[in-house]
């Protein structure tokens, strides 16, 4: 395994178990804790370190990882320091990740959701662990359940309807349309149920 590659990867398995450490300072062995775990989006990224260092090396997952350091430490350095540093290219810089930081968590989830068929050709490929897609599919299920981040679902949605759209063209043969309309039929039957968190009201 490339050195860079499990450093890249061990730091940010150590940022995610500070950041699971400072929202959940207890461990306990209990479902109620467990069921507060699974929706960390920081215990859904230890998930993804843990697996990816488990396995072949597979360089796309740096993207999404790196994007992520790049996204948090730029709205960190904004709401602790403001303009206040003296390095016009870092404000400006900082600036540009935090306008387009809409944008920048789509580009991630649609990378997380594409490195689940990468995976899938590596294994047919004869570079891949046969385990590798089934932790990550429950990857995926935790990021689309997330219920801080709405982006992966949102991705999932905007894929399935360009997917139907584009095979819906009169140009598309019929066995294609078919065999892609049950396959999203299989996928979206895969998918978890979001349950929508109740919100607080005001006393």
């Amino acid at each position: 395994m490339p050195v860079f590659y499990q450093r890249a990867l061990l730091s940010n398995g150590l940022s995610c178990a500070l950041r699971l450490h400072q929202r959940l300072p207890r461990v306990q062995l209990t479902r109620e804790f467990v069921s507060h775990l699974v929706l960390e989006d920081s215990a859904h990224y230890l998930l993804f370190t843990i697996m990816f260092l488990m396995s072949a090396p597979v360089t796309i997952v740096l993207l999404p990882l790196f994007l992520l350091a790049l996204f948090n430490i730029s709205f960190f350095v904004q709401k602790n320091l403001g303009n206040a540093t003296s390095l016009s290219l870092l404000n400006s810089l900082v600036n540009k990740v935090t306008g387009k930081s809409q944008s920048i968590l789509r580009f991630i989830a649609l990378n997380e959701i594409l490195i689940f068929p990468a995976l899938i050709f590596m294994l047919f490929g004869g570079r891949g662990s046969l385990l590798a897609p089934f932790m990550y599919y429950r990857f995926l299920t935790f990021r689309y359940s997330s219920q801080r981040n709405p982006y992966s679902r949102i991705m999932f949605y905007e894929l399935r309807v360009s997917t139907e759209q584009m095979v819906m063209s009169p140009m598309c043969p019929a066995v294609v349309r078919n065999l892609v309309l049950k396959a999203i039929q299989t996928m979206c039957s895969w998918a978890p149920t979001y349950v929508t968190p109740p919100q607080s009201t005001a006393r």
